[in-house]
């Protein structure tokens, strides 16, 4: 009887210690991805970010500027003129065109940052006196013109303004506006003896006495400017050129209202 006791005891140690076995190789066995646990706690939740230490603060923006608007008064000297180049694609034998101009503007804006710019001009577009022989034309068709006219035109303009230094900038800028042809050429034929060169052939004096037909007095205004200028503080001194129906270069002195 007490063979059978100790038997069964050892019998039941052996199950439980086959059930403990069994039961940690269970516990031991990875949990499958789609048996896996989700977590949903937004309020424990953070975003990810570099470990303390690694982030290096950004410098600060910096601020707009903006700088205060002005009104200035400018006059204006150029000299202009339709380079040859340009008159040679029309006439084989011509003379120059260069002449004088002069105005007025009044400007509004920022003179750091952009400039409106209303702008009254007179220029002068009388060539010298000489013969005009017209591309294709034989020498009997050369004329002789004499005269001026004049061009009363305003127009608008914008311009983008840079600072260098303190009170030095540049700008570059373009405008539109209208203009009014005034005054007349004289035309007059060459004598039938007309040989090259023709700039040297002579024309009769008041036979053919004529004045130039102009197809029209009211002309566009197309303007394209740059130029650099500096502020002795309140009044500015501008060096301009650019193409205002010819092309220009002249000096402007400007005083702040």
């Amino acid at each position: 009887m007490g063979a059978m006791s100790a038997r069964r005891t050892a019998l039941v140690s052996l199950a439980f210690a086959l059930s403990l076995v069994a039961v940690n190789a269970r516990a031991a066995d990875p949990i499958p991805v789609d048996d896996a646990p989700i977590v949903d706690d937004l309020d424990r939740a953070r975003p990810l970010a570099p470990a303390p230490g690694l982030v290096q603060a950004l410098p600060p923006a910096e601020p707009d500027i903006e700088y205060p608007s002005k009104t200035v008064v400018f006059g204006h000297a150029r000299w202009i003129t339709v380079p040859d180049a340009v008159l040679g694609l029309f006439f084989d034998s011509h003379p120059s065109l260069s002449n004088v101009s002069a105005g007025l503007a009044v400007e509004i804006g920022a003179p750091q940052d952009q400039v409106w710019a209303i702008e009254l001009d007179w220029s002068a577009y009388g060539p010298e006196s000489g013969n005009w022989l017209a591309t294709g034309t034989s020498p009997i068709g050369t004329t002789y013109a004499d005269g001026a006219l004049h061009l009363v035109s305003i127009d608008v303009n914008y311009r983008r303004q840079t600072e260098f230094t303190a009170g030095f900038r540049g700008f570059i800028g373009a405008g539109l506006g209208v203009g009014v042809l005034l005054g007349d050429f004289r035309l007059f034929e060459v004598l039938p003896t007309c040989q090259e060169p023709v700039s040297k052939c002579a024309h009769w004096p008041r036979a053919t006495e004529r004045n130039a037909e102009l197809p029209t007095r009211v002309v566009p205004i197309v303007h394209l400017t740059a130029g650099l200028e500096y502020d002795f503080g309140g009044v500015i001194m501008r060096l301009q050129g650019g193409f205002r129906d010819a092309v220009y270069l002249g000096l402007s002195i400007g005083a702040e209202l």
